[in-house]
């Protein structure tokens, strides 16, 4: 049996022959990245903890608006986003995403704007407020499925 220790991020390290840290994981560009982008810490703690919790081989990065998410892009596989944001909302942080890399997904999370006023068309999916966990889930089982990585690179437990 392998045990993972915790390493200095507070998360489980990722283990595949006992040797490999999430650190090492992640500068091979092999692990999928989430930023996600909320206003609100309290929401951006729940969905990171989630996050963790679903896909803890997963980096998880925090915003807290649109203009601070578009400096923390490189290499995101999807974000997760609030439409209501001052400086920059979820719908305008998405046509900037949709520009700069059509293959990061994004997922909108809204509990004021109605629904049929979403342009869906521009997201990969929604999620409205009040989601639960398991919405989340699967979500993330629908966009970032384990059998590969979204960018071509692949996950290293599916060699």
């Amino acid at each position: 049996m392998i045990e993972c220790g915790y390493n200095r991020h507070s998360f489980p390290a990722v283990c595949l022959d006992g040797r490999r840290t999430l650190e090492k994981l992640v500068a091979m560009n092999t692990v999928p990245k989430i930023l996600v982008v909320d206003d609100d810490s309290r929401v951006r703690k729940f969905l990171t903890e989630a996050l963790n919790h679903i896909r803890p081989e997963s980096q998880v990065l925090t915003a807290e608006d649109g203009v601070d998410a578009l400096t923390k892009l490189t290499d995101v596989d999807m974000v997760i986003t609030d439409c209501i944001m001052p400086k920059m909302d979820g719908i305008q942080l998405c046509n900037h995403i949709r520009r700069l890399n059509k293959g990061i997904k994004v997922v909108l999370v809204t509990g004021k704007v109605p629904y049929a006023e979403i342009p869906h068309d521009m997201f990969d999916d929604i999620l409205m407020k009040p989601f639960t966990v398991g919405d989340i889930e699967q979500t993330i089982k629908n966009l970032l499925p384990h059998q590969g990585h979204p960018h071509g690179r692949r996950h290293p437990a599916d060699e």
